[in-house]
């Protein structure tokens, strides 16, 4: 079975819905109490991001 940019995709998607919440609330549980502040787009921005670049490189021997 081949890996197609299709399959690439479903497993971003399955990656963020299954971490994507924890790590937002991660990260605002430990800064909560604090005067620092981030925006949890900004967070969720972030991560979707480099999950993306995380998978791309994983999977990259076989998308090329």
């Amino acid at each position: 079975m081949n890996l197609t940019e299709t399959k690439v995709e479903e497993i971003k998607a399955e990656v963020s819905d299954k971490t994507a919440t924890a790590f937002r609330e991660t990260i605002l549980s430990g800064i909560k109490g604090t005067d620092f502040y981030v925006n949890e787009n900004t967070i969720d921005a972030l991560f979707s991001r480099a999950c993306d670049e995380v998978i791309d490189q994983v999977l990259r021997q076989h998308k090329w």
